[in-house]
């Protein structure tokens, strides 16, 4: 099920994505933490029998893939092993944050499979109204050759933030004849002050949710806006989160999709409230339900 979108970019890496994990060390600290993360870390799955990959010509085609997390608790790093016999080794393929998200049907569209053969986005639709969305799946080397375009699966979706800030002016303001231009449009009764002037006509975006993924090459990656229905806070080794519950799409009941945003507390210095707008950047990741 390999395809090829044009412009998109099959030479991913996970570069911004540790970026959004990484608040209280570096990279560097990273790297070198690694040797003992990976003596505690926790079995997830592994494949039963060998999948097409294409490492490089020091690797066998097809190899087995076990995948790792450093943590039980939900914020984790995962890391990607494989199995090469044929090579005598075993490899650390990749290592990249997630989060076990929330739960959202998607009909899957499209896999884009990296250059690796062992990692993939997926594109598929969800909602009445069959809105796009692009994810990184994390345990795609597991269920690789498992997915049929046009089926439905529920896929434990979160987003982690690149960069992310409150909404200071949740409101649009317009003055003068654009006053009198929208109240024509939303069929409101044309009001003046005493001096005969049109009164501002101001429309409140406290509730206004956006989620766009506008980027061909790297289509799980989306700008967002979104009122922040829920808090929470989680520590790792890595660094101190706001875990914030907003929402990726309004339904047609006026209900709501919603997933888990991982965001660094450094990004909100002066604190964070509930029922504020925030928006940002963010990359969306999940793996199947099924898969727990």
């Amino acid at each position: 099920m390999k395809k090829k979108k044009a412009g998109f970019d099959i030479h991913q890496g996970h570069g911004d994505h540790l970026n959004s994990f990484l608040e209280a060390i570096s990279v560097e600290d990273l790297l070198n933490a690694l040797p003992d993360l990976l003596g505690k870390a926790e079995m997830i799955v592994f494949t039963d029998s060998p999948i097409p990959c294409y490492l490089s010509e020091e690797h066998s085609k097809a190899m087995r893939f076990i995948l790792l997390k450093t943590s039980l608790e939900p914020l984790h790093l995962t890391m990607l092993i494989g199995v090469d016999p044929a090579a005598g080794k075993n490899e650390l393929v990749a290592f990249y944050p997630e989060y076990d998200g929330a739960p959202v049907a998607v009909t899957l569209t499209e896999v884009y499979e990296w250059g690796n053969g062992a990692e993939a986005t997926l594109v598929g639709t969800f909602c009445e109204d069959e809105r796009n969305i692009a994810f990184f799946d994390t345990r795609y080397a597991i269920n690789k050759g498992k997915y049929v375009l046009g089926e439905t699966y529920y896929f434990r979706l979160a987003a982690m933030a690149c960069k992310a800030e409150v909404v200071q002016n949740p409101t649009f303001r317009f003055e003068g004849e654009d006053a009198v231009m929208q109240r024509e449009r939303f069929g409101d009764e044309q009001k003046y002050d005493k001096d005969g002037n049109p009164e501002p006509f101001v429309l409140d975006a406290t509730r206004l949710v956006g989620f766009f993924q506008p980027s061909e090459a790297y289509p799980h990656v989306a700008e967002f806006r979104s009122p922040v229905f829920g808090r929470a806070e989680l520590e790792t080794f890595s660094g101190k989160f706001h875990v914030l519950d907003i929402a990726i799409a309004r339904t047609e009941d006026d209900g709501v999709v919603g997933a888990p945003l991982i965001v660094k507390q450094s990004f909100f210095p002066d604190g964070l409230q509930e029922g504020k707008p925030v928006q940002g950047v963010c990359w969306l990741h999940g793996y199947r339900h099924e898969d727990e």
